[in-house]
């Protein structure tokens, strides 16, 4: 059942394998219609370097490869050659967003977009990673992933996670009750929802269904590096969206 997985976190694969290799703490937004992706995950998938001094961020890549960009500026440069940004890096909750097609293709990745998914891929390096192309933050599908990051401890914790039912108030009423079902008290719920211990996540496909119900497929990486692929599927309450369910990923036909 749903709810045996909503608490505990099962070792499905090693991290570090082809395409398994790329997890955020901050998930992937947009702005000005570009994807915008936090920079060290993403540079380290991509074997790059980075420095951070004041406003001024630089990335390189052995042997020669480097790209500057400024925090709050679309001025950037690959090696001595300048370009235009669509959207200039910006601070997250303390965490650098850069765009993902700039830092990606600067480094010789390929960046296809198809429907609702980005596939990323370094053929010399035999690697490839998806993700959903990130949503608007108002949007449907983006108030999903704040209530998905709330929910995995993703990113700077806010003040009211603080709170003694943090997590178990943010599952729907329908989910509350399962548990109370079988037996989990609220208490109980919450202290293993706590205990979970993820270090990061990506968003490979999402759904909206048009009404009030919707789901993202997330690969998550545990902070022992292990990998749990789950499909968190939500619904929209009177006070917003909420956790409806956790289970396995159902099998593309």
């Amino acid at each position: 059942m749903g709810s045996a997985m909503l608490l505990v976190t099962t070792c499905l694969l090693t991290a570090g394998g082809p395409g398994q290799g790329l997890f955020f703490d901050v998930l992937p937004t947009v702005a000005d219609s570009s994807a915008l992706v936090q920079l060290r995950p993403t540079c380290r998938w991509l074997n790059a370097n980075v420095d951070v001094d004041g406003h001024v961020i630089t990335i390189t890549k052995p042997p020669t490869l480097h790209l500057r960009l400024t925090v709050g500026s679309r001025n950037a440069k690959i090696a001595e050659s300048d370009f235009v940004l669509s959207v200039a890096p910006v601070l997250v909750r303390g965490h650098l967003m850069v765009p993902l097609r700039f830092v990606a293709e600067g480094f010789g990745a390929w960046v296809d977009f198809s429907g609702r998914q980005i596939k990323l891929s370094v053929p010399q390096e035999q690697q490839a990673v998806v993700i959903a192309t990130p949503p608007h933050p108002q949007s449907h599908i983006g108030k999903m992933y704040a209530v998905l990051s709330r929910y995995l401890d993703l990113a700077p914790p806010l003040k009211a996670a603080e709170a003694p039912l943090y997590h178990f108030n943010l599952l729907s009423r329908r989910y509350k009750n399962q548990l109370a079902a079988n037996g989990r008290t609220p208490e109980a719920a919450e202290q293993s929802l706590r205990e979970r211990n993820i270090a990061g996540a990506r968003v490979e496909r999402d759904h909206y269904d048009g009404t009030l119900r919707g789901w993202l497929d997330v690969v998550m990486l545990s902070k022992s590096n292990t990998v749990t692929h789950r499909r968190v599927s939500f619904v929209k309450e009177a006070d917003g969206w909420k956790v409806d369910d956790v289970g396995p990923i159902p099998r593309q036909k």
